[in-house]
């Protein structure tokens, strides 16, 4: 009898050691419910701790080059980019002051602003805005159009580059932000833009580091 209680005792221990060391069968396949990593290839690239990482990974400044296709007009643009790891990127391009152009093809620009998310392993999807104002004598600093990009971003395999395609939309400022520019703003909209859309861009960027 008392070899058997010892042998009671022993396994009892044994159990009691491996709930403490594993927890509970319950928690246990929970925790196996979901991978321990990045989701992605496989699953959801938009999600899980994987894309926060990516977000790290990316973001920086890089000083890239802007230009459209088979535009005469619209000479290639120096532009400075800073990314953010959370969904945002500010552009500042050199022809912000007109570049010198005549005033026909000439507009003033803002900083360019984007909101981006992830699309795949090293790919992203991005909209921006820019203000365009006049910069003839007559009308010179009046907002004339706003201008909204779509973007496909792929990044270099070591994510020190990118290249990206954009297709570009002129708006009126009335047609996204309303009557007397009071709202409701629509800079979503999926309406054909009052001024004209340009199907083939491309902007090319290099990472810059502290040393």
């Amino acid at each position: 009898m008392r070899k058997i209680s010892l042998v009671l005792l022993s396994i009892g221990a044994v159990l009691a050691l491996s709930i403490y060391w594993q927890g509970p069968a319950t928690a246990q396949d929970t925790q196996m419910e979901g991978p321990a990593g990045p989701v992605y290839p496989g699953g959801d690239p938009t999600t899980g701790w994987g894309n926060w990482w990516f977000g790290q990974r990316i973001a920086g400044t890089y000083l890239c080059y802007f230009e459209w296709e088979d535009n005469p007009y619209d000479p290639a643009t120096p532009m400075i980019i800073t990314i953010d790891p959370h969904g945002e990127i500010v552009g500042t391009g050199a022809d912000a002051f007109g570049r010198g152009l005549p005033p026909e093809f000439c507009s003033l620009r803002s900083n360019a602003h984007w909101t981006w998310e992830r699309t795949g392993c090293r790919e992203i999807a991005s909209r921006h805005l820019m203000f365009l104002y006049d910069c003839s004598d007559e009308g010179y600093g009046t907002l004339t159009y706003i201008i909204r990009t779509t973007g496909a971003w792929e990044f270099d395999d070591d994510l020190e580059g990118f290249s990206a395609d954009l297709t570009a939309e002129l708006f009126s400022p009335e047609q996204l932000t309303g009557p007397e520019l009071r709202g409701p703003l629509t800079p979503n909209t999926d309406e054909d833009p009052d001024g004209w859309a340009w199907p083939a861009g491309i902007i090319k960027g290099k990472r810059l580091h502290v040393d």
